[in-house]
């Protein structure tokens, strides 16, 4: 069987729901306004909008292998597009498309002539029936990483109009637990999914057998740190906290002037302080929550970062994640020394700085060792800290700090 066939789907499982999903919908399309099969240029067509990141450009081995394929027998099922405008937007056959464009760079010119157009079939398509196209075609046949998973349920999602996952659990005949999950994944910060995707190249094994590898996080591990991120996203920095309480205060002020103004001169001149203030108070309130964002970046993609060189196994990443967010809350005291999750041989391995909330604890003598990386968020945590000590005096300082970050890099 060749990559094109499809495997008939189980009763019960994603296949079977978003099958079925999209049998009803294409026969309802087909009834409507019958589709229509024809051969198309292509450069008149152009990429699904739906497609999953990871999907959009698919492995060279894959499009090789249907490419070679393809020259063999020729072209042995349809792509499905839909009109735009004056061209059309393709909706399944990702590989046959990238394998036709492949086919026209590499064959004599004398033979280019049969790969300039493919034989496609016309539908007209909600972008909702687009999107169940794309996802069907990708669900049963591919197997898509997490990220993509989630990509294609919070696209479902949208174009449904669903507003609980509950929803498109029913849709799909999935389990409503493992799509909740998957949108959190979703929704994780960009540094998270960085670090599920390139992850972060160690070295594993000892002498003559050690090699390089990546560590990626997995979608339980990176779940877990989340959960700490937002932890740490809700803590706000005091003087900031200060500086959006006295802005929010001086809204209510200026909103109340206006109410108190009788005549129209002075209830305009009111309205316009009223509108400076709320700038103000909107530009306290950004900056007060991005720089709750980009501590906790800080110290979870510290966090990753050992996790990853150290191998971490899940239950350890729950334990910090535990005893770092217990020390968090409201009354909580940090952990002892002797109680943080840190395994025989870190020492060695040279972990630059360490942050609970309460303390942090910088090892100078693993400067020179360690990565651009992490010397970029000691930066980062520094600058942070000299902004609290000295506030009116710390622009020097902290444009050394970034100095020295970027030198060391």
């Amino acid at each position: 069987m060749n990559k094109e066939s499809t495997v008939p789907a189980a009763s019960g499982s994603i296949n079977a729901g978003i099958s079925s999903l999209v049998r009803s919908r294409q026969a309802a399309a087909t009834a409507a306004q019958p589709s229509s099969t024809r051969q198309i240029s292509l450069d008149d067509i152009d990429a699904s909008p739906y497609q999953p990141p990871g999907r959009r450009a698919p492995t060279s081995d894959e499009v090789l292998s249907l490419a070679d394929d393809l020259l063999a027998r020729g072209q042995l099922m349809n792509i499905i597009v839909r009109p735009k405008g004056d061209r059309f937007e393709l909706m399944g056959g990702e590989r046959r498309f990238r394998a036709f464009q492949l086919n026209r760079q590499r064959v004599a010119p004398d033979r280019r002539a049969a790969w300039e157009a493919i034989r496609a079939e016309v539908r007209n398509a909600s972008d909702a029936e687009a999107a169940d196209i794309v996802a069907v075609e990708n669900l049963q046949r591919e197997q898509l990483t997490d990220l993509d998973e989630a990509f294609t349920y919070a696209q479902l999602m949208e174009l449904h109009q669903f507003t609980q996952a509950k929803q498109l659990a029913d849709h799909l005949k999935r389990p409503a637990r493992t799509i909740q999950r998957l949108l959190q994944v979703h929704r994780a910060p960009d540094f998270i999914k960085a670090a599920m995707t390139s992850g972060l190249l160690v070295e594993a094994g000892e002498g003559d057998a050690a090699t390089k590898t990546h560590r990626r996080l997995d979608k339980e591990h990176a779940l877990v740190f989340l959960r700490l991120y937002e932890v740490f996203a809700k803590q706000r920095e005091a003087a900031l906290q200060r500086e959006a309480d006295d802005a929010r205060d001086a809204v209510a002020g200026a909103r109340a002037a206006v109410g108190g103004e009788a005549c129209d001169e002075a209830k305009e001149a009111a309205r316009k302080r009223l509108e400076k203030v709320q700038v103000v108070a909107e530009r306290a309130a950004k900056r007060l929550v991005r720089e709750a964002e980009r501590r906790a970046e800080a110290r979870v993609g510290g966090a990753i970062e050992r996790a990853l060189r150290e191998d971490w196994s899940l239950r350890r990443v729950e334990t910090f994640y535990k005893s770092l967010a217990d020390a968090s809350a409201p009354g909580g005291v940090p952990p002892a020394p002797s109680d943080r999750p840190t395994p025989a041989g870190s020492a060695e391995r040279g972990v630059l700085f360490a942050e609970d909330g309460h303390r942090l604890v910088v090892h100078r003598d693993r400067l020179t060792s360690a990565g651009a990386d992490e010397k970029a968020r000691l930066a980062g945590v520094l600058r942070a800290a000299l902004e609290q000590l000295q506030p009116e005096h710390a622009g020097s300082e902290v444009e050394a700090v970034s100095s020295v970050s970027a030198d060391a890099a």
